[in-house]
């Protein structure tokens, strides 16, 4: 049986969008964001999607990714590798603290699809932020000639020409597998437009917002 999770959508949706905003807000200062990630995590805090233990991992896995920079020899190794440990370790939901929120349970687009499910995470882009701390000039303004689009009457903007072509080989490498799957027969066409086809569409838009500036980094 299809089940819909809207209504929890609605009631916490706001912190999905904060969060969007927060890294928006990444690419026109270093520490501009930093304000709006504390007014996502309060609001994930005050709607139940974080707990006290979850605020503690992030301020534990925030700290040593930001205190690492100011170490050296055996100490910033380990300290390095235990954020990376953290790191996986968030990625694959395994730190309490985190009530992602569910939306989608065992939908199906048509009726050769298999079920789906979708959660929007909250976890999981805590480490664009980690990247963040750890490299600041992951995303960084440029000067670039004129005739670009500028974010600021400072002539500073944000280039992507400059990476267009390892997006592109990326872009072209996924095309490729998908076009290997269909050839082999390892997934099937099917033209269907289910009626929650818009949350998928934002769930990938806001997707695209922690991939797309590590792709330029």
């Amino acid at each position: 049986m299809n089940m819909y999770y809207l209504d929890e959508l609605q009631h916490s949706g706001i912190i999905w969008l904060s969060l969007a905003l927060t890294v928006i807000s990444a690419f026109y200062s270093r520490r501009l964001w930093l304000a709006p990630l504390a007014v996502t995590l309060a609001l994930a805090f005050l709607y139940g999607h974080l707990t006290l233990v979850g605020m503690g991992v992030l301020i534990v896995g925030f700290g040593a990714t930001k205190g690492q920079a100011f170490l050296s020899g055996k100490l910033k190794i380990l300290v390095q590798a235990l954020v990376v440990v953290w790191c996986v370790a968030l990625a694959a939901h395994l730190l309490p603290g985190f009530n992602n929120l569910h939306v989608l349970d065992q939908v199906n687009t048509g009726p050769q699809s298999l079920p789906f499910t979708l959660y929007l995470n909250l976890d999981k882009p805590m480490l664009f932020f980690a990247l963040l701390l750890m490299l600041p000039g992951m995303v960084r303004q440029q000067v670039i000639p004129a005739g670009v689009f500028q974010s600021g009457a400072n002539g500073q903007h944000f280039s992507v020409t400059g990476k267009a072509k390892p997006l592109s080989v990326i872009t072209g490498g996924v095309g490729l597998i998908f076009i290997t799957a269909f050839w082999l027969e390892l997934i099937l066409l099917e033209l269907s437009l289910p009626n929650w086809w818009w949350l998928f569409a934002v769930n990938m838009l806001h997707l695209l917002f922690f991939t797309y500036p590590m792709a330029k980094f």
